[in-house]
């Protein structure tokens, strides 16, 4: 292969030649030759590639589906008054307006999260708003620890817990494996709401549609009964206060 006159590439065709000039064609000379169809194919499949990377990837689904009555279910309480007994918050909390966290992984990147439930749990106690969080997890001990320590680290007000894995079982809450994060807005005990995270969507970005979506679930359903039975319940215990 050699440039002619016009410095246009000749392959030479002589077949007894100890020079062996077909070695001398370089990658990019070949591909511009022989393989002009092939580059710009590549070039495509790297902006497919490019675009796929961006795509949005699919909405978990994880959790009781709304609609459908959430199933009562113990875990041993971390923190709170009831520490350390085995309780059914699903069964304490009754028909009230509830947050319920479950996870799979608890760490200082949920603390946004947990810190801005918490809140809003609190603004909203006096209209019957509660909530509780489930460390899920079959390695009991290593799940308390985890656990005691995020709540020290975070200082949130909402009962923590620890469940073994047959609490995320179809029958029961219907976890999602690739959920690390599962959060349900029950009310009456039926799902009105339910969002799942993976793994690394934990993140402000992901955070912030649920934060806004439970402000919008505590306005329709905190208060009502639930305002009216707390009221009575702050006046009975003033009654009985000393003076």
């Amino acid at each position: 292969m050699r440039p002619n006159n016009r410095g246009q590439i000749v392959i030479a065709s002589t077949v007894r030649s100890n020079r062996r000039p077909l070695r001398r064609i370089t990658m990019a000379t070949a591909a511009l030759i022989v393989l002009p169809g092939l580059a710009v194919n590549l070039v495509r499949g790297e902006e497919l590639a490019a675009a796929k990377a961006f795509e949005p990837r699919a909405m978990l689904e994880s959790g009781v589906a709304v609609g459908e009555i959430v199933p009562q279910f113990y875990s041993r309480v971390v923190t709170g008054p009831l520490m350390n007994r085995s309780t059914c918050f699903v069964c304490r909390y009754g028909e009230r307006p509830v947050v319920m966290v479950l996870m799979r992984k608890i760490g200082p990147e949920l603390r946004p999260l947990m810190k801005n439930i918490d809140r809003l749990v609190e603004r909203h106690r006096a209209g019957g708003l509660r909530s509780f969080g489930v460390h899920v997890s079959d390695q009991s001990f290593p799940a308390i620890s985890s656990v005691q320590t995020f709540a020290f680290n975070t200082h949130i007000a909402l009962p923590l817990t620890v469940g073994t894995d047959a609490i995320g079982a179809e029958s029961c809450q219907n976890l999602n494996p690739e959920a690390a994060v599962t959060i349900v807005f029950y009310a009456r005990r039926k799902v009105v709401e339910r969002f799942a995270l993976r793994g690394d969507e934990l993140d402000v970005a992901h955070f912030t549609p649920v934060i806004e979506s439970l402000k919008t679930f505590a306005t329709r359903h905190a208060g009502g009964k639930f305002a009216a039975e707390e009221e009575s319940s702050e006046a009975e215990s003033t009654s009985l206060s000393p003076k």
